[in-house]
């Protein structure tokens, strides 16, 4: 029985001095870790969503930057493309003679509703219009002033050639005589589909930054197609792809992609779209409170909120999270706080509000 006891003790002592070995270790090589470890915050499984915050101030001052809002949309405006003073194709017994134009479009894909139009003064055998080897029109016209000729939009290319000539009977000749002969279109002007706008940061704002969150919300007509939005913040890339009109929009901005003075906010879209509720809320070492957006595509079955408070001492704060408040005051420097029943499908809105002053180093939101 005393051999046994004593090999029972041994794995109990080799078990610890492992233990403290492994604690040691991590203290040197990795001691925020360790101190999750020792707070109970070890796991990223179920982070969804992690924010860097910083210190939140009672009285420190807002520095969000508003922007006015603006629709973002194509314009239209008929042109003549070309045009050509005469054109007098003919054929005889003895000779033919057709008549090649040449022309360019710059943009033939934003390019539309193209007719051919011409005054016939002169009219003789079957007029033959033959555009980049599409068939255009074959008859013989009756008057000078004729309906414009439509020309369907896959016809068009950079380069275009327009052959007039004209067909007779046996031992007849053909010959018209056309004026003022013109190709109009409908070009679509996109440089409205991109703007750009700007905001400043001041160096005292500049030099206390840690990131930036721009919020904005697009909104859609019934009748506008999906659009897909670009948006950049200097030369870093907010958004990129298809929107949701009607659904806020949250996107995280590295400091490394903020400058100090007057920075570019530039949105382009390939479809007409409004941008309102355009802002720019920095996220400071020093800010009054933290506030942003999630979305929830269902509630899940428990939804956390975990909070880094690495100062010592009593802290007090108030998380809002969309009409519920909690209120809080804990000396812990880590605190979980369950948001699942104040939860709600779509956009949710999360506010952090301190008492005094209070560091929040990081805060998650992690599906429990």
């Amino acid at each position: 029985m005393f051999k046994r006891g004593q090999s029972a003790t041994g794995a109990t002592m080799l078990i610890l001095i492992v233990l403290i070995i492994f604690i040691v270790l991590s203290a040197v090589s990795n001691p925020e870790q360790l101190r999750g470890v020792l707070s109970g915050n070890v796991s990223k499984v179920g982070v969804f969503k992690e924010y860097v915050i910083g210190v939140l101030v009672e009285d420190a001052d807002d520095a969000t930057k508003n922007i006015p809002g603006f629709g973002l949309d194509s314009l239209s405006n008929t042109n003549v493309l070309a045009r050509f003073p005469d054109v007098s194709p003919s054929n005889g017994f003895f000779k033919r003679n057709a008549q090649t134009k040449n022309f360019n479009i710059a943009s033939p894909e934003m390019t539309d509703s193209v007719y051919l139009s011409f005054t016939a003064t002169e009219r003789k055998g079957t007029l033959v219009i033959v555009f980049n080897d599409n068939v255009l029109f074959t008859g013989e016209l009756s008057k000078a002033n004729n309906d414009p000729l439509r020309i369907p939009s896959q016809y068009l290319k950079k380069y275009n050639t327009l052959v007039f000539s004209t067909e007779s009977g046996f031992l007849s000749s053909g010959e018209y005589v056309l004026k003022d002969v013109a190709i109009i279109g409908t070009v679509k002007d996109v440089s409205p589909l991109t703007k750009k706008v700007s905001f400043s940061l001041e160096f005292e704002e500049h030099s206390t930054l840690l990131s930036a969150n721009l919020k904005y919300t697009p909104t859609c007509d019934e009748e506008s197609a999906p659009a897909i939005v670009v948006v950049k913040v200097n030369n870093h890339v907010a958004q990129n792809g298809t929107i949701v009109c009607g659904e806020e929009y949250t996107s995280l901005i590295p400091k490394t992609g903020l400058k100090n003075g007057v920075n570019s906010l530039t949105f382009s879209s390939s479809s007409k779209v409004r941008i309102d509720d355009i802002s720019i809320v920095p996220v400071m070492s020093i800010s009054k409170k933290f506030a942003t957006t999630f979305q929830a595509a269902a509630i899940p079955k428990r939804l956390l909120l975990e909070l880094d408070l690495p100062d010592s001492g009593e802290k007090s704060f108030i998380v809002t999270v969309n009409d519920k408040d909690f209120s809080m005051m804990t000396d812990r420097r880590f605190e979980i706080i369950d948001i699942t029943n104040s939860t709600i499908v779509g956009t949710n809105y999360l506010e952090i509000s301190p008492h005094g002053t209070v560091t929040v180093s990081k805060a998650r939101l992690k599906i429990g």
